[in-house]
This record gives structure tokens, C-alpha cells and sequence, in this order.
């Protein structure tokens, strides 16, 4: 059933993406079987598939997030390089899998997700939703401050002085990024980083 379904979304995005004109990059994939394959890439997040072009042999294979570890490539249009990562989640009815682009990594990541396929992506703050990840667990922006902060606290207690030094607002995005980039140097900094 897996299979078939996966078959049937394959053909549902080859149609509509072709349609739309795919953007190609070159970049690499790491599979869940810890293959690594490089070529041209066109990342799809809104349909959970990568399209992948072998250098040699030119032919195009589409691979669905649950056969993905992560997924790079350089956007030429935005100057950066971009990382996709599949992540396994629990839906109520089964387990499925879902490619979230990292916008910052680290101990802890930031990353984000296309709300819809009818969204468009060039609106990088209203076409996506946001989380914070964090031992395999996501939890959106928004509640950074009741579900997040705390922890970081705890195991970082300069991080309180930080916020009230630099005048952070904790529900705020933009000091959400300043507050998780302060963690993630303390964290790299801190003797319990350096022993594990």
C-alpha cells in the first residue's frame, strides 16, 4: 500500500511539476540506507519528493521523503545553500514522513515547512510554517517561549541574562533566531558539548 501510494503521488507531481517548469540545482542526497548521490536536484517540499539527475546517465528518479535523509544544493536565486531533511512523524493514522528545509542548525535547529501546496514559496515568512527541533521533537515558533525556553534555561542559565541584556522579546521570530543562535554557541562552547 506504501508503495502504491508513493507511485501514485510520484505521478501526481511529475505531472504538476513539469507543468510548473521545476527548478534543477546541482547538489546531493543522502539516502536512509547512507548512500550519498550527487547530480542535479529539484526539491519539491510541498509534495515531499525530490527529483534526482544522475550526472551520467541523465535519467531522473523521484525520491520520496521516507527513502531521504537530507537533501543540499546551492540556490543560485537566493545565493545560499539549502538543506532539506526528511522527518518521521506520527499523524494519527500511521507514520509518515516530511522534508522540512533547516534554516538554522545546531543543537538546537530551526527549520520550516511549506503550509500548503496552493502556497507560493518566494513569501518566505507567510508561505511557511516554523518550528523549533530539538531531540527529534518539533515544536512550532510560536511557542518557543512556554515549551522551549524553559529547557534552554535549564541547561543554559546564561541564556536568561542574555535575553535581558540584548532587550530579546521571546515571542518575537526575529529574537526567537538571536536567542536559539546565542544557545547553540554556548552549547558548542560548553565542557558537556566537548565530552559527548
Amino acid at each position: 500500500m506504501k508503495h502504491l501510494a508513493t507511485i501514485f503521488l510520484t505521478f501526481i507531481f511529475l505531472g504538476t511539476s513539469w507543468a510548473e517548469n521545476p527548478e534543477w540545482s546541482e547538489g546531493s542526497l543522502v539516502l536512509k540506507t547512507n548512500e550519498v548521490l550527487t547530480g542535479t536536484l529539484s526539491i519539491q517540499p510541498k509534495y515531499d519528493l525530490v527529483l534526482f539527475q544522475d550526472k551520467h546517465s541523465n535519467q531522473v528518479v523521484a525520491f520520496p521523503a521516507h527513502k531521504l535523509y537530507s537533501a543540499y544544493f546551492f540556490d543560485k536565486i537566493l545565493g545560499v545553500n539549502r538543506k532539506f531533511t526528511s522527518i518521521q512523524q506520527n499523524n494519527g493514522l500511521g507514520k509518515s514522513f516530511k522534508l522540512y528545509e533547516v534554516v538554522l542548525f545546531g543543537e538546537v535547529n530551526i527549520i520550516r515547512r511549506i503550509k500548503s501546496i496552493y502556497t507560493e514559496e518566494h513569501n518566505h515568512i507567510l508561505s511557511y510554517n516554523y518550528y523549533i527541533e530539538q531531540n527529534d521533537k518539533l515544536v512550532i515558533l510560536r511557542k518557543f517561549k512556554s515549551k522551549v525556553l524553559p529547557h534552554l534555561s535549564e541547561t543554559s542559565p546564561s541564556i536568561v541574562s542574555y535575553i535581558r541584556e540584548q532587550k530579546l522579546n521571546p515571542n518575537r521570530p526575529a529574537c526567537v533566531v538571536k536567542i536559539i543562535k546565542f544557545y547553540n554557541k554556548q552549547f558548542h562552547l560548553s565542557p558537556i558539548a566537548k565530552s559527548e
